[in-house]
Parts: structure tokens; C-alpha cells; sequence
């Protein structure tokens, strides 16, 4: 039987319909009509029937698209953990850095570590990838390492804590609050706030259910740290921002104060089922050395 036929049956089940499998497939409609044909001859028995506009799976297929999409799922994992295998003996890794973190960590990371590296390790970086998306990558084996927001899910990820911080408030300047020393949540009751979009940003998750549920906030949402202090402008706003931007835009008629019960970080993450090799051992010592603590 020739292995593609599992993908073939796995694109007509989802589909229903040849030409469009055939173009997912790249191969022809004859050509997929035709390999069908001898799939089913081997088989003994019919795997699709046709309905209208389309194909739908038979009893018979159905079983077939069961063991067909685990050896599709087999083959990836194998294929994912041989090239795993090969780059940890090469010593190329890949590392993804949830979006902003760049700020935090130097940009040219990767340099500086092929400089210090004492056993010929490289590293890759993937800049921008927002919070989800780093985690779900690391998880699913595409990059080695990631930079990840806290919290961080330890029931799946080692991690080696680099950054901890209070966030801070962006407050204008003929507010109360910006003559204060620090403040907390419950100072912004009522108040107009912008914060980081949490179905993208971990930390935001943290804290703006209670401004918007228990503090009765007034809560708008951006997608890029610059855009929340833009659109904080634009309404004369309150803003929630890392220490790195608020203090670098403290003098656009606003003042930047940190919020002592909101406290946010980062760390260099693993897959917990990952042992460490002399190349990753190397790298997380070498990230070590960012480390800064505020709280």
C-alpha cells in the first residue's frame, strides 16, 4: 500500500470533495480519483460513496481514517524528534521571544551567545511571536527554548526565572495619582484604563477581569505596548505598561508610578520532558547572566 494514500483519504474525509483535496494535495483530480480506485480494489471494500456535491466516508472508511491519521501523527512525531535529535548534536537550537521582550533582552542575543559559546552551540531567535503562539510552539516542538511571560504553566515547561518587575501606571499628570509615590488596582476604581489585549498577552489575564469586574474600570485594549500609550493620549487615559515604556514616555504629560500588587516577569523556558544537553546546558548559563530583579 503506498503511504500517501493515508493523507489522501485524511484530505477527501475533511473535504468531500476531490478537487478540492486534489489541489491541498497537488496532485490531479484524475490522480487522486485513480489512486482511490486502487486503494479500494487492495481493500476489498468502499471507502467513500458519493453525495451530493461531494464524497462522504462509508463505515469502511471511516475505520481507515482512524489508523490513517495515526500514522500521519506517528510520521510527524518521528519526523519532529529525528531532527531534534539532529540539531541537538549539531548544536543549532531555535528559540522564540514572546512579543516585547526585546526590550528586556538584548537584540542580538543570538550573536552574543555564538561569542560566549565554548562548544560550538548556535542559537536562532524568533522575534515577535505573541504569548499563545511562543507557548503552543514550544509545547508542539518547534523551537527548543522560549522567552515566555509569566505565569508560566509549569506542569508542562521548566523554566529559569530572568525577569520580575512590578508593572507600572501610566497616569496623567493632572491626575492624583501621578503625584503618588506607587499605587494599587484598587486606586483605579472607576477610572478610564488601557491595558495589553489578554487574549494574546498571558500577564494582562492577571488583572484586568478585576479592573473591569471589581473595580467598575472603564478597560480599552491594544495590541502593541505603543499603541496602548498612544490611544492612553488620545483619551487622557490611565495605561498599564512595563517598566521599559512607561519611564521612557513618562514626559508626554503623564507620569509613570509603579502598581505594587501587580507584578509581572519572565522566563527561559524548556519542555519539562527535555533533558538538557551540553549546548542547552550552555545556553541557559549563558542567559543566566540577564537576570534582574526589581521585587
Amino acid at each position: 500500500m503506498d503511504t500517501k494514500c493515508f493523507s489522501y483519504v485524511d484530505s477527501l474525509a475533511r473535504t468531500g470533495n476531490y478537487s478540492r483535496s486534489a489541489r491541498e494535495l497537488y496532485i490531479t483530480p484524475q490522480g487522486l480519483s485513480s489512486a482511490m480506485k486502487r486503494l479500494e480494489q487492495s481493500m476489498g471494500v468502499q471507502l467513500f460513496h458519493a453525495a451530493e456535491g461531494g464524497v462522504l466516508l462509508t463505515e469502511y472508511g471511516e475505520i481507515f481514517l482512524k489508523y490513517a491519521q495515526k500514522h500521519l501523527s506517528d510520521h510527524a512525531d518521528m519526523v519532529q524528534e529525528i531532527e531534534a535529535l539532529r540539531r541537538s548534536k549539531s548544536g543549532n537550537m531555535r528559540m522564540a521571544v514572546s512579543t516585547g521582550l526585546f526590550n528586556i533582552i538584548p537584540r542580538d542575543i543570538a550573536e552574543k551567545f555564538a561569542r560566549f559559546s565554548q562548544t560550538g552551540a548556535r542559537v536562532s531567535a524568533v522575534r515577535s511571536v505573541v504569548d499563545n503562539d511562543c507557548e503552543s510552539g514550544l509545547a508542539n516542538g518547534a523551537w527548543d527554548f522560549a522567552l515566555l511571560n509569566t505565569p508560566v504553566d509549569r506542569s508542562r515547561f521548566a523554566a529559569e526565572p530572568l525577569h520580575k518587575d512590578h508593572l507600572f501606571l501610566w497616569a496623567p499628570s493632572n491626575s492624583n495619582l501621578a503625584r503618588r509615590e506607587s499605587a494599587t488596582l484598587k486606586d483605579l476604581a472607576g477610572q478610564t484604563i488601557v491595558v495589553l489585549t489578554p487574549d494574546e498577552y498571558i500577564t494582562t489575564k492577571g488583572y484586568v477581569k478585576r479592573l473591569a469586574d471589581e473595580l467598575n474600570c472603564e478597560v480599552h485594549f491594544a495590541d502593541e505596548m505603543i499603541g496602548v500609550l498612544e490611544l492612553a493620549m488620545e483619551l487622557d487615559a490611565f495605561a498599564v505598561s512595563p517598566r521599559t515604556h512607561a519611564l521612557a514616555f513618562a514626559k508626554e504629560g503623564h507620569s509613570a508610578i509603579p502598581l505594587t500588587d501587580v507584578v509581572w516577569g519572565f522566563s527561559l523556558c524548556w519542555r519539562l520532558d527535555k533533558d538538557l544537553n551540553e549546548h542547552e546546558s550552555e545556553f541557559v548559563e549563558f542567559m543566566r547572566q540577564f537576570r534582574k530583579f526589581y521585587c
